[in-house]
C-alpha cells in the first residue's frame, strides 16, 4: 500500500464508518470480526498492532496507571462525600467505586494511546464522524459498564472524543449519517426476585434471627451448599445465603446538572489526565451518583456482622459493596477469598483485593502479609476417565482490551489462537483422530467458528453445552490454554495434563519461577506449540505412562505444594478453625 496515499482511519467494527473503496487503516484487530471477513477481506487495508503487544510498555503503563488511580481515587473520595453529603473514608469509597475505576482508567488510557500512536505514525488520514451529536451514556452499574466498554458504538464515540481532543492536523473529519444510539441496561422497576426453594428457606431463616446480626456473613463464597451448611454450623451460626444482597436497584435518570457540580482541583501531569478528569464525572455509573441514595436505602435491612467473607461480590454486587464498605467502616473484618487460582498473575486489578481486604485467602503459598493459604472452596478432585479424547481447553478475552492485566487481552487473542493452530497443525493423524477443542464462550473473537473453518465441525467437543468436568472425564489427556483455574482443576483431576500458553503474555508472580522451570523440564508446561505437539504425539497412545514417571510425579507434587492443595486434611475443618481464630482475635483486640 502506498504510504503517501490518504488512508481512512477505521476505529471499530461499525461498517457504516468504513466508506466504500478507500484504503483503510484499521486502528486494531477488534475492527475485523471473523464473521465479516468477506467484507473487510476485500478491502485494501493495514492494521495497527496492539499497544500492549509491547509487554515492556504494559509494565510501565501498569506502574503509571496504579499511581494515577490513587490520585484519582483521592480526588473522588472528596467529591463523592461532598456530592452525597456524607463523610466516608477512603477505604469505603475504594470498596464501592474501586472495581469500576480500576477498569475505567486503563480502558480510557488504552484507547488514548491507540489514537496517539496512529496519529504519530501517520500524517495523511481521515475518518468518518456522525452528522448528529451523540453522547456516550454512563453505565448503570459495574456490570453494565463492563458490557459498554467492549461495545463497538461506545468505543466509536470514545475514539471520536479522543481524536477531537488531540486537535491534530494529521487527520481530517468527514460527517456521515450514521446512527450510534447506545442503550444501557437498567433493572426493570417492577423486577421480581426469582423464588425457588433456597430463597424461600433463606427468607424463613432471616425471620428467625430477629436481631439481624451474625458472627459471620458469607456471600457468594463458592462453597457448595452442603459444605456451606456444615461450615456455618461448625462456627455456631445459622446457615444463610443472604439473598437480600441480590435485590434489584431502582433505576435512576441521568442528571447532568448534578454531575456538573463534580469539580476538580487535581494537578494534571499530561493532556491525557486533563481529558480523563473532564469525562470521568460524566461516566461515573448512575448507581454511584443519581442512584446512590436508593442504594443506601437497601442496606438498612441488611444484617450486622463481625466478619464478612466473599469470593466475588466485592466486585460485582453493588448492594454488597456499599453494605460491606459501611460494615468495614464500623469495624467488621473483610475477608476476600480467591474464586480461582493456579499460577497467580503479576499484573491484576491494580492490587485492589489486597488493599481492601483485611485477610486475603489464597490457594497458593502466601506472598503478602495479609495472605493466608486455605483449601479451595470449590474444586474438582480426582476423576474417573473413559480415556477417549485429547481435549484442548480454549481461551477467549473480549475484542477490546477491558483492563490492564497479565494475559493475551484484546487483539493479542489472535496470537493466542495462532499458537493453538500451529499446535494442532503439528499433531499426527493418529493424535488428530481423537482430538477435540472445547472453545471458551464467545467474547467477540468467534474462536469456535475459527476452529470449525480450519478443521471442520468435528473439531469441537460435543460437551460444550455441558459442564467443563464432562470434557475432563471424557479425556485421556487435557491441554490447557492458560495458567489459571482450569489448569489447577485439570491437575487436581489427576488426568494427564499439559499447559500450552503464551508465556510472554502471562507475567506471573516470581513465587512461581522455580515451579514453572520444573514443570517445563518434565513437559507439563510448554510455550512452544511445536514442542508441545511433538510431546503429545509421543504420549498420546497412553499418556499415563509419562504421567506416572517418578520425575513427573515429583513435579506434580511440587505444583500442589506451591499452588495449594492438601487432600489429607478436611477442608471444612480448616476453614472452620480459621474463622473461629479470626473471631477470637477480634475479641482479644
Amino acid at each position: 500500500m502506498n504510504k503517501n496515499k490518504r488512508l481512512l482511519l477505521v476505529t471499530t467494527a461499525l461498517e457504516g464508518t468504513w466508506g466504500k473503496s478507500q484504503d483503510i487503516l484499521f486502528l486494531g484487530e477488534w475492527c475485523k470480526k471473523f464473521s465479516r471477513r468477506h467484507v473487510w477481506g476485500k478491502r485494501n487495508s493495514i492494521t495497527q498492532t496492539a499497544d500492549w503487544s509491547d509487554r515492556a510498555k504494559l509494565a510501565n503503563d501498569y506502574e503509571y496507571i496504579s499511581e494515577l488511580y490513587e490520585r484519582i481515587l483521592a480526588w473522588l473520595v472528596i467529591e463523592m462525600n461532598r456530592l452525597h453529603e456524607v463523610n466516608h473514608t477512603s477505604r469505603y469509597w475504594r470498596i464501592v467505586i474501586g472495581p469500576w475505576l480500576l477498569t475505567y482508567i486503563p480502558v480510557i488510557w488504552n484507547r488514548w494511546e491507540e489514537i496517539r500512536r496512529v496519529l504519530s505514525e501517520n500524517d495523511n488520514i481521515s475518518t468518518f464522524i456522525p452528522d448528529m451529536k451523540y453522547v456516550r451514556p454512563p453505565a448503570f452499574n459495574y456490570q453494565n459498564s463492563m458490557n459498554l466498554m467492549v461495545d463497538d458504538k461506545w468505543n466509536y464515540l470514545l475514539f471520536i472524543e479522543i481524536l477531537k481532543r488531540m486537535k491534530s492536523d494529521r487527520i481530517s473529519f468527514y460527517q456521515i449519517p450514521i446512527e450510534v444510539n447506545i442503550r444501557t441496561t437498567t433493572p426493570a422497576k417492577n423486577k421480581i426476585i426469582k423464588y425457588n426453594i433456597s430463597t424461600i428457606i433463606d427468607g424463613l431463616l432471616d425471620k428467625l434471627n430477629y436481631k439481624n446480626s451474625y458472627k459471620v456473613v458469607l456471600h457468594a463464597s463458592y462453597f457448595p451448599i452442603y459444605e456451606l451448611i456444615r461450615l456455618m454450623f461448625s462456627i455456631g451460626s445459622i446457615p444463610r445465603l443472604f439473598m437480600k444482597f441480590n435485590v434489584p436497584i431502582q433505576s435512576s435518570k441521568f442528571d447532568s446538572k448534578l454531575r456538573s457540580t463534580i469539580r476538580s482541583d487535581i494537578k494534571f501531569k499530561s493532556p491525557f489526565e486533563t481529558f480523563l478528569i473532564d469525562i470521568i464525572g460524566k461516566d461515573l455509573p448512575i448507581v454511584h451518583v443519581e442512584g446512590y441514595r436508593d442504594l443506601i436505602g437497601k442496606i438498612k435491612q441488611l444484617p450486622k456482622t463481625q466478619i464478612i467473607m466473599t469470593a466475588v461480590s466485592y466486585f460485582t454486587n453493588e448492594v454488597f459493596k456499599v453494605w460491606s464498605a459501611k460494615r468495614v467502616e464500623d469495624g467488621a473484618t473483610l475477608i476476600i477469598s480467591s474464586h480461582g487460582g493456579s499460577l497467580t498473575s503479576k499484573y491484576c486489578d491494580l492490587n485492589h483485593v489486597n488493599i481492601i481486604s483485611d485477610i486475603k485467602v489464597v490457594w497458593s503459598r502466601p506472598y503478602l502479609k495479609n495472605h493466608i493459604q486455605l483449601p479451595p472452596q470449590k474444586i474438582i478432585g480426582k476423576l474417573k476417565t473413559n480415556r477417549k479424547k485429547i481435549t484442548l481447553i480454549g481461551l477467549e478475552f473480549p475484542r477490546y482490551t477491558e483492563r490492564i492485566k497479565s494475559g493475551p487481552d484484546g487483539p493479542l487473542m489472535l496470537e493466542e489462537f495462532e499458537q493453538k493452530k500451529e499446535f494442532i497443525d503439528n499433531l499426527s493423524d493418529r493424535t488428530r483422530s481423537d482430538f477435540v477443542v472445547r472453545p471458551y464462550p464467545d467474547r467477540g473473537w468467534e474462536t469456535s467458528d475459527r476452529y470449525k473453518d480450519l478443521y471442520g465441525d468435528d473439531i469441537i467437543s460435543i460437551n460444550t453445552s455441558a459442564k467443563l468436568i464432562d470434557d475432563y472425564q471424557s479425556s485421556r489427556l487435557i491441554i490447557c490454554s492458560y495458567p489459571q483455574t482450569t489448569f489447577s482443576e485439570a491437575m487436581h483431576s489427576e488426568i494427564p495434563t499439559i499447559l500450552l500458553y503464551l508465556d510472554e503474555c502471562w507475567e506471573l508472580q516470581p513465587l512461581f519461577d522455580d515451579l514453572i522451570k520444573k514443570l517445563k523440564s518434565e513437559k507439563i508446561i510448554f510455550s512452544s506449540s511445536y514442542e508441545a505437539a511433538i510431546h503429545v504425539n509421543s504420549i498420546q497412545e497412553d499418556p499415563y505412562i509419562w504421567w506416572n514417571q517418578e520425575s513427573v510425579i515429583e513435579a506434580r507434587e511440587m505444583f500442589f505444594d506451591v499452588c495449594g492443595w492438601n487432600a489429607g486434611k478436611d477442608k471444612i475443618t480448616e476453614w472452620s478453625n480459621f474463622l473461629k481464630k479470626t473471631l477470637k482475635n477480634r475479641k482479644l483486640n
